[in-house]
């Protein structure tokens, strides 16, 4: 596959990092879309992942951040066992977890604050949303959160 744009450290470019990461992980493991997409089923649920869903992905065209599943069942095609040097699954699946943020929200930066009791992730919010797209932060920031937690706590 040829290489589509010059990549940062996380071998990602500014525009679109998610599906680039996507991308740049099929390059160096000389995987297909449909290769992947056979070993990419939630852990938890169950799904999986269709070729054509990672093909939209990795070609820019999906209009808004994967779902909690998507990204697990991601995570664990790409952190298969035959897979030599590539990150574990939780490193995947982090890793996707922020660039997504990047990608969609428009989030560049992201810390995470411990507590005493709870694991906190704060977002830098740009100014000029609108509402609507605010409320939407808002929203997948509580579904990463509650995401976060089951796994935890599964």
């Amino acid at each position: 596959m040829p290489s589509r744009a010059a990549r940062d450290i996380d071998d990602t470019a500014d525009e679109h990092p998610l599906s680039d990461y996507i991308t740049a992980f099929q390059e160096r493991q000389e995987v297909s879309s449909r290769q992947l997409a056979k070993r990419a089923v939630d852990p938890e649920t169950g799904q999986r992942l269709r070729y054509d869903y990672i093909l939209a992905l990795t070609g820019r065209m999906v209009p808004r951040a994967p779902e909690l599943w998507r990204f697990r069942a991601l995570a664990a095609a790409m952190s298969g066992n035959d897979l030599p040097g590539e990150p574990s699954y939780r490193e995947h699946l982090e890793r996707m977890r922020w660039l997504a943020a990047a990608q969609w929200l428009g989030i560049s930066e992201v810390s995470q604050i411990e507590t005493s009791s709870d694991s906190i992730i704060t977002v830098s919010v740009p100014t000029d949303l609108t509402e609507d797209e605010r409320r939407e932060v808002t929203e997948w920031a509580e579904r990463t959160a509650r995401g976060m937690s089951r796994e935890r706590d599964g």
